[in-house]
């Protein structure tokens, strides 16, 4: 069999080849390549004059102007009225991939029957076609479920061609009944449920469909007495599935026709491999990605652009595919769609139709079953398991259980962070973990109980209050079960790092990495280490954090079945660790890595994929590479339009950080554009223009202002930023305090110290309970009176800079304030002055 595979694939392969040669060419090349084996250029020749064959009734670009029904009805005249076996033909209605479909009726007329019957197309009478239409019909015999089209007859024409008659399905593909009656995206889930369980069925029978697509799936409507209709989609063409294991040899293979639809095609289809249940996985996928966003995954002008879409780009999410058109057939807006397929349908889509077939769900079963929760609202498999995640599932289906109890919002909200365990271990472990999610729900409901009125009368708990009777209890109360033990622990802990409480999060982390290593889970021991490592860090154990970092790394690395996106984080945070250090080669290094993983494991607009980009543009930063930086943060911000609507804030945050950067990169035309467009993203976001968003985007012109030399422009908009800031955010605020600073430096560079040593007073005041920014305006003031020779009031402002400085435990600045001191006493002919009396004790 295997030969066979081989054989045919190296035929496909050199047919192929000869096609992008020219046709008088492609004789002498063929007999070149294929030496000494004779038929093997037989079989590619015949290929090549089938091809012309099909193609001698149109020439160049007017064939293109058919599409693939129209070539099929032009190669293959009609037949209707003929008798084939005890069918007579009454109409065209189709044409597939390998013949013609014919509305039939029983000729005899001994009873009443239709019936599809499909015929084999002129022209593609192979040994190898018909083999594969002799495969069909013993495959279709074995299949007998109401979501496939049943067998009802087969045979051979009088010309031997084979024929096979089906049930005749009266109905719409799936996409266009959907479409056409604006069912929701719940409803539209229920019918590609009913499909996933057709597939299933058909791949325990060891079929593989191999041409899932739309037109291949037909809707029909049937009631009973006094129902409503009840839309039941039935599979057609089974005309090019393989037995997945049989005692006959039937490894067919693709010949020059091709037998897929390159929309719906997966990778390794377009590459040729042999398919197997994955393959149906994957068109699935598409199948669903165009029933809830109204797009297919991947597509091009063309076939050929198609597969090479397939094969060299990832699907975006179908949350970014959305269009008005789209939303109005699925009775919603365009945000409401957004906000509908983000999340659970998202992951689901992206991971059916991942690119390698190993990452994709293990079958149409598993496929199914994530749809069925989701629609239950039930947590999904496809979807990193956090807490927050699992707790907003939970509320949201015991909404009013949840509420009844007396648990602040402010609780609930903490609660979400810890609320089960992740399942992302081996299949192998899949029931265990299963059992361990009903054990965490059973404590996390027993700890929710206990907060209630009836439990507690009087007692209403804060979120840092549950948490910690949390933690005080999972030491006893699962004590026997030492993994579930653990995974609540880490989960406790994860709330714990949320509140900023990395004191508390680290000896539940050691205790769990006991438990998880005795156990032997190596990868939840591995994301443990991880974790703890970040505590460390947090707490300034950077040594102890650094080998907790990089042992969570080395397992991961070793383990053949971790998840590539958890490798990428371990990367992500041992960059940080070491860029704290000063590290920047291995950190960036380090960031590169995991930026490709995460990119190929969860794609360019994965947030995990954002979070790595992001501190790899911090890197950068800091080592002065600016334009680069800024180069990779406008592929954030094209990762922002992709997912985000256009008048989302997070886009203009993202905006405003480019627009910085280019300033920094001395780019400062395009530095003002961006800024501009961040204002507009703002002002669009927020119908309140008092927003502090606005008064940020204001700010953010008037610093690419600034850098552009349009000093007039940025006095004037550093000024209505400055006002707005005050409003909204009040004077001690950072951003009110840095805006301050900024139109201060301004007023510098246009001369009127006056002006600026009152913004850098106003500013200094004001900043009193921030120590950085004090310590910054008192040394930026004390220059300015440099400036002008008022020694006794600069040397005072030195002063006051040091003590801020010192008041925020912040020793490198009064190293740097008392150094720039001395250099202003010396360049005043003051060497011998002291510094101020309070910078150095």
């Amino acid at each position: 069999m295997a030969d066979i595979s081989e054989r045919w694939t190296r035929i496909q392969t050199l047919f192929e080849a000869a096609l992008e040669r020219p046709a008088d060419d492609r004789t002498a090349w063929l007999r070149s390549v294929c030496g000494d084996d004779p038929d093997l250029y037989r079989e590619v020749e015949s290929l090549l004059e089938g091809d012309a064959h099909q193609h001698t009734l149109f020439g160049g670009r007017a064939a293109d102007l058919l599409g693939p029904h129209d070539l099929d009805a032009a190669l293959s005249p009609t037949r209707a009225g003929e008798i084939v076996g005890p069918w007579r033909l009454i109409e065209r209605i189709g044409s597939g991939g390998m013949g013609a479909v014919y509305r039939a009726e029983r000729a005899s007329g001994d009873y009443e029957q239709t019936a599809a019957l499909k015929l084999i197309k002129p022209g593609m009478d192979s040994e190898a076609v018909v083999a594969r239409f002799e495969a069909e019909r013993k495959i279709l015999a074995r299949l007998q479920h109401p979501g496939i089209a049943r067998l009802l007859d087969g045979g051979l024409t009088a010309d031997r061609r084979p024929y096979f008659a089906m049930d005749l399905v009266e109905g719409e593909p799936i996409t266009d009944y959907a479409d056409a009656r604006g069912l929701g995206i719940d409803a539209r889930l229920r019918l590609f449920a009913a499909v996933c369980e057709a597939v299933r069925y058909a791949h325990q029978s060891l079929v593989v469909h191999r041409d899932l697509k739309p037109s291949n799936i037909v809707v029909t409507e049937a009631s009973g007495a006094g129902s409503a209709p009840e839309a039941r989609p039935v599979l057609l063409d089974f005309g090019i599935a393989r037995l997945l294991a049989d005692d006959e040899d039937t490894a067919l293979t693709r010949t020059g026709h091709r037998v897929l639809t390159p929309s719906f095609a997966a990778p390794e289809q377009i590459r040729g491999e042999s398919p197997t249940t994955a393959t149906d996985v994957y068109a699935l996928g598409g199948l669903l990605y165009r029933l809830i966003c109204g797009a297919a995954p991947l597509a091009g002008e063309t076939a050929l652009e198609t597969e090479q879409a397939v094969l060299s780009e990832t699907p975006k999410r179908p949350s970014a595919r959305v269009t008005p058109e789209a939303s109005g057939a699925r009775g919603l807006n365009e945000a409401g769609l957004m906000r509908r397929l983000r999340g659970d349908l998202d992951v689901i889509c992206l991971k059916a139709l991942a690119e390698e077939p190993e990452r994709r769900y293990g079958s149409a079963a598993e496929l199914l079953a994530d749809v069925q929760r989701h629609l239950a609202g039930l947590p999904v498999e496809a979807r990193p398991a956090s807490g927050a995640y699992r707790v907003r599932k939970f509320v949201a289906r015991h909404r009013v259980g949840v509420i009844g109890t007396a648990v602040s919002l402010a609780a609930l909200v903490a609660l979400t962070a810890f609320y089960t365990v992740s399942l992302t271990g081996e299949r192998d472990r899949v029931e265990a973990e299963a059992r361990r999610s009903e054990e965490v729900v059973a404590f996390l409901k027993d700890l929710l109980l206990g907060a209630s009125p009836y439990e507690a009368p009087g007692e209403e708990l804060t979120a840092r209050e549950l948490v910690d009777r949390g933690a005080a209890r999972v030491d006893t109360a699962l004590a026997g079960e030492p993994a579930t033990q653990a995974a609540i622990q880490s989960l406790i802990a994860e709330v714990y790092m949320d509140i900023n409480r990395a004191e508390d999060a680290i000896p539940l982390y050691r205790k769990a990495l006991v438990s998880q290593e005795a156990e032997g889970l190596r990868a939840e021991a591995a994301s443990t280490q991880r974790e703890l490592g970040r505590a460390l860090r947090e707490t300034g154990a950077t040594e102890e954090a650094e080998r907790y970092l990089r042992s969570a790394l080395a397992t991961f690395e070793r383990l053949p079945t971790s998840d590539p996106a958890e490798t990428a984080l371990t990367q992500r945070h041992l960059g940080s660790l070491l860029r704290d250090q000063g590290d920047f080669e291995t950190a960036e290094r380090l960031y590169r890595t995991a930026l490709a993983t995460a990119q190929r494991a969860r794609g360019p607009d994965d947030p995990l994929t954002a979070d790595i980009t992001n501190s790899l543009v911090i890197v950068l930063r800091a080592t002065d590479r600016n334009s680069e930086a800024a180069d990779l943060m406008a592929d954030l911000v094209a990762s922002d339009r992709r997912v985000l609507p256009p008048n989302h804030p997070d886009l203009g945050a993202s905006l405003a950080i480019h627009s910085t950067l280019l300033s920094q990169a001395g780019r400062s035309g395009e530095a003002v554009r961006v800024a501009r467009e961040a204002l507009r993203v703002f002002r669009a976001a927020h119908p309140d223009t008092t927003h502090p968003d606005i008064a940020g985007g204001i700010h953010g012109v008037a610093i690419a202002l600034e850098a552009d030399g349009q000093l007039v422009m940025a006095d004037r908009t550093f000024a209505d930023a400055i006002r707005r800031l005050r409003a909204s955010r009040g004077d001690g605020d950072t951003r009110t305090l840095s805006a301050i600073r900024g139109y201060a430096s301004l007023k510098e560079t246009r001369g009127d110290l006056s002006a600026a040593i009152d913004l850098y007073l106003e500013g200094a005041r004001a900043a009193g309970d921030t120590p950085r920014y004090a310590g910054a305006l008192w040394s930026d003031l004390a220059a300015v009176y440099v400036q002008q020779g008022r020694w006794p009031e600069a040397r005072e402002a030195f002063r006051r800079a040091a003590d801020a400085y010192r008041a925020g435990d912040l020793p490198e600045d009064v190293a740097e304030v008392t150094a720039e001191w001395r250099a202003a006493a010396l360049a005043v002919g003051r060497p011998g002055e002291g510094p101020p009396r309070s910078a150095e004790r």
